[in-house]
Order: structure tokens, then C-alpha cells, then sequence
């Protein structure tokens, strides 16, 4: 499908079922909730084992996430534009590939919460060459183990974030691991920056970190509930300001309601 506008749609704009679709050129524009209970005002979702593959793809004005990838389902996307989103602009819990994209402006849903950029639950994520900003709770947040590959990303944190994240750049929570060439997380090559929390917060998680540019975070690394996990390798980073296990840190509370779960 190419070429396509999408506008002032109930429910969702385009779902993707037990099958493969690809959407090049593609607008959706104002997608707002249905009378049917569980249509959320969404603009992609993919489900039953669905696989979308999007190139220039732009989702904007939607009440609930602009892109839904549910567990066992795969998605692409190409050079997307998603912007706004309420709770999240992406919401992963499959496998998504973000590639050259941009994702911001999210914004708190008012039942759920949230504010976040790309939120990932158990899923795996590659996001290579994305720019993330305008997300009052983080950026990036991510929960439990996983594959989180993230490279040559911008990660723009709020200074003076109200969301749950409370303006982090990227929040990783639940155990995730520190990269082993298939499951944990890994930032590489990545500009983390002016996040009124931290650039990045791993509670009760690692992370492997090679090469990535840090400026004008309230700080660039916290580590919180660390009783059993690895600490962070910053050797291969840039000169970056640390909070590490601080006494009395309450842990990070992960996300709720419906595409949370």
C-alpha cells in the first residue's frame, strides 16, 4: 500500500493481522478512541502474528500510541515520522526495527500515564539513527529482559519532564542485562542529552556502552537498586557525571494500564 492518507479515524487507522503488509508513503492524521472497549485511538497496530514493514511512514494526531507492536508480531520502520502519541508514541511488547526515523511529542495519557517515546516490555527493539525528543517521561523506557540494541540515536531528555520518567533520556528497568550479542542493552554511538532526570537510569539493570555523547543532563548515568547486578562499564565512555546505588533511592515503578501490560 503507497500513497496513502489515513485521516479522522475511530479506533485504530490500520490494523495488521496474520499476515504481511508494506506501507510506503503513508499518512494517518487524528485518530481518536472508539465506542468499543479496547480501541484506544491508535494509529498502527499489529497483532496475530502480523508483520508490517513501513517506509516513510508519518503518524500524527493519534490519542493513544501512533505505533502498537503486540507479543509475537514483528515490525519495521523506515524513515517514519510518529509524533504525539498519548502514553507512548510506539508501544512494543514483539520485535521492532526503528531505522532514520523520528518519534516525539508524546504526550500523558489521562488514565495511564506515561509520556514516553518508545516504550518496550520483553520485546526486542533495534533503533539505529532515530531522533527521540518532546517526551515529558523519557524517551526511550524499557522493562524486563530483553534485545534493546540502540545505536547513533538522539535521546533528548525534558528540563522539566512530568511524566513518569520524570524527564529521563532512557529508563531501563525490571533486570535487563548488559549486552551479550543478543538479549540486554546496549548504547552505542548514541547523543544523550538536556534530560532533567537522568540521561540514562538503570534500576536493577546494566547496560554495555561504547562511544556515546553526553551534555547538559541533571546527570548522565544513575544506577539505582543495585543489590545483585553487574555495574556498569563506562571505560570506552566520554568524561560523564555518575550516580551510582545512591543510599535510600526509591526503585523506578514500572509502567501501567492497558499497553503497559
Amino acid at each position: 500500500v503507497s500513497e496513502l492518507v489515513v485521516s479522522g479515524s475511530q479506533g485504530t487507522a490500520v490494523m495488521v493481522r496474520d499476515g504481511e503488509v508494506t506501507l510506503d508513503s503513508v499518512e494517518i492524521d487524528g485518530v481518536v478512541p472508539a465506542e468499543v472497549p479496547g480501541n484506544q485511538g491508535t494509529g498502527l497496530e499489529v497483532r496475530e502474528a502480523g508483520v508490517l514493514l513501513a517506509e516513510s511512514v508519518s503518524v500524527v494526531g493519534t490519542s493513544g500510541p501512533a505505533l502498537v507492536v503486540a507479543e509475537g508480531t514483528e515490525a519495521s520502520c523506515t524513515a517514519c515520522d510518529l509524533t504525539g502519541g498519548g502514553f507512548a508514541s510506539v508501544v512494543v511488547h514483539g520485535s521492532v526495527e526503528l531505522t532514520d526515523g523520528v518519534v516525539t511529542d508524546s504526550v500523558l495519557h489521562d488514565s495511564f500515564g506515561g509520556g514516553v517515546g518508545v516504550f518496550v516490555k520483553e520485546g526486542d527493539l533495534v533503533a539505529t539513527g532515530v531522533d527521540l525528543s518532546g517526551h515529558p517521561g523519557a524517551s526511550l523506557w524499557l522493562e524486563g529482559s530483553g534485545s534493546y540494541d540502540v545505536s547513533s540515536c538522539s535521546l533528548v531528555g525534558e528540563t522539566a519532564g512530568s511524566g513518569d520518567g520524570a524527564g529521563h533520556g532512557l529508563v531501563a528497568l525490571g533486570g535487563i542485562s548488559s549486552w551479550d550479542g543478543v538479549q540486554g542493552l546496549r548504547l552505542a554511538g548514541n547523543t544523550i542529552s538536556s534530560a532533567g532526570g537522568a540521561g540514562v537510569l538503570l534500576d536493577a539493570s546494566t547496560a554495555s556502552m561504547e562511544g556515546n555523547s553526553w551534555s547538559e543532563n541533571d546527570v548522565d548515568l544513575r544506577q539505582t537498586t543495585c543489590d545483585g547486578v553487574d555495574p556498569v562499564d563506562t571505560s570506552a565512555e566520554p568524561s560523564m557525571s555518575l550516580d551510582l546505588c545512591p543510599a535510600g533511592a526509591d526503585p523506578t515503578a514500572p509502567l501501567t494500564g492497558d499497553w503497559a501490560e
